[in-house]
């Protein structure tokens, strides 16, 4: 259960009125600062978290004022003195998946849905358009974007399929022009996003 305490890093827990938790455990506490009144990266970033942080790999002494104290997952570290490791925070740091929110622009009524996927590379590949593998569907109409997790940076071909599907699955109607764009992901931002033409 120590991968809890990993949240402080990789996922810090933010309650509903902004103030910054740590993780899933504690609802006893916080530790200072508030995410909407301080910043995101002000409010997780803030001494009381950063001093968590290092009593957690042994590195900083007790403070009362910090939830992790009185937490039986520190408790048990403090007496075993199994803290927390560089080595153990690092892999997945190191492994964050890149994440591509894609907006489908359809400029066709009869587009109801959006079947996206990448591959590798900018060459378009006939046979996925035939055979697509698992996709990611966009709801036009419901959803404002659909995510896509990229393993890597690099360039990739965006493949879209449009598709009109009968919500009662009665009529097969004729298929529509798949789009494919090619697209270089980049290491960093994490989150990135693209908007693509479809039937227009």
């Amino acid at each position: 259960m120590r991968g809890i305490c990993h949240q402080l890093w990789r996922a810090p827990v933010v309650n509903w009125d902004g103030k910054i938790l740590g993780c899933c455990r504690n609802f006893w506490g916080d530790f200072g600062g508030n995410a909407f009144r301080d910043g995101p990266i002000e409010a997780l970033n803030n001494e009381k978290i950063q001093h968590a942080r290092e009593m957690l790999m042994g590195r900083a002494g007790e403070r009362a004022d910090l939830p992790c104290v009185t937490c039986d997952l520190y408790q048990k570290m403090k007496k075993d003195r199994t803290w927390l490791t560089d080595e153990e925070l690092k892999p997945r740091l190191a492994k964050a998946p890149i994440v591509l929110s894609v907006f489908p622009e359809t400029g066709q009524a009869e587009i109801t849905h959006v079947d996206m996927f990448l591959s590798a590379g900018h060459t378009v590949d006939p046979i996925l358009l035939v055979r697509p593998p698992k996709a990611t569907r966009f709801t036009v109409g419901k959803d404002y974007s659909t995510c896509i997790g990229v393993p890597e940076p690099g360039d990739y071909t965006l493949y879209a399929l449009p598709k009109r599907l009968d919500p009662t699955f009665r009529r097969v109607y004729p298929p529509i022009t798949p789009v494919s764009v090619p697209i270089t992901i980049s290491a960093r931002p994490l989150c990135q996003e693209m908007q693509i033409s479809i039937g227009t």
